[in-house]
């Protein structure tokens, strides 16, 4: 009989200890990460009159490039027109390589007969056009699938956007068509911070007592780069000198952040139930343009 009572009451402590990962010993918890900063780089930045873009900028420039050039876009090309493109837009690096193309839709070939021209400007805060920084012509007769009708590298100069252009020409040099990318150049360094609104917080034993204990963390981009990164986070506790990942069994939205420069992004976590210690959240972002990760992490105590 004590044998049975013995086994009941080590298969309730078992189910319990999966069910509440706080009642296993946290010493046997997974290793988390090693020492992180909680910001990199600075605040005060300067940019002297720099275009900085907005995302929105990159998926509705068109709006921006009617107000530029005079609407030159016909569609009588590209778009719903004979061609498809591919245009440099997007974050880049200085003096990065470069292609344009163009794509017949039709499966017998597109006869264009004309000059294309390829253009970089460079622009400004406010849109203002600034240096003409490239200026090629190209012939193209036929075009089948898909074809790169130029390469070259942009200059060697950071914290610099360009609007760059292709244009269909006709015999007398007038635009028939044209369209637009916009590329934006800064400096290869991240300037960001991880806080949060407060980092201490008083754990209540009774389970009746206990109310929700709402933390907001918040991840703010001081530039000159964009940053990406999803809504997840990792909570890790400090454990004898080691930090080790909380088994929370957290779940989050499937949804990608886009974080521009002077931007910061805010979530809430209740920690109400986080027992007595000391505790980090850690999040993880990528840089747009550099093949990069970054790790920061933040600590609050639960007393």
């Amino acid at each position: 009989m004590r044998k049975s009572i013995f086994a009941l009451i080590l298969f309730v402590l078992m189910f319990i200890s999966v069910a509440c990962g706080f009642l296993v010993d946290d010493n046997q918890w997974e290793e988390g990460h090693g020492d992180l900063p909680s910001a990199l780089g600075g605040e005060d930045l300067s940019f002297n009159g720099m275009l900085i873009p907005d995302y929105q900028d990159f998926i509705d420039f068109d709006k921006v490039s009617e107000q530029l050039f005079d609407g030159a876009t016909s569609g009588e090309w590209f778009g719903a027109g004979a061609l498809g493109y591919g245009l440099p837009s997007g974050t880049m690096g200085s003096g990065d390589s470069f292609e344009v193309v163009v794509i017949g839709h039709d499966p017998d070939g597109v006869e264009v007969n004309r000059d294309m021209r390829v253009r970089f400007y460079e622009i400004f805060e406010g849109y203002e056009l600034g240096d003409l920084v490239l200026d090629e012509e190209i012939f193209v007769d036929q075009v089948n699938g898909t074809e790169e009708i130029f390469t070259g590298e942009l200059p060697e100069k950071e914290n610099i956007s360009y609007v760059a252009s292709l244009e269909v020409l006709d015999e007398s040099g007038e635009v028939e068509d044209m369209l637009f990318g916009l590329i934006y150049v800064p400096t290869p360094e991240v300037n960001v911070d991880l806080s949060l609104d407060q980092d201490v917080f008083e754990y209540v034993d009774d389970v009746k007592e206990r109310e929700e204990v709402m933390v907001t963390l918040s991840l703010e981009n001081f530039g000159p780069t964009f940053l990406s990164f999803g809504k997840d986070f990792m909570i890790e506790k400090l454990v004898e000198d080691t930090w080790r990942v909380a088994p929370l069994g957290l779940s989050f939205e499937s949804i990608g952040v886009n974080l521009g420069v002077d931007d910061s992004f805010e979530q809430t976590y209740d920690v109400s139930e986080l027992r007595r210690g000391t505790y980090r959240f850690v999040k993880e972002f990528s840089v747009d343009g550099l093949d990069e990760k970054q790790t920061l992490a933040v600590e609050f105590k639960v007393e």
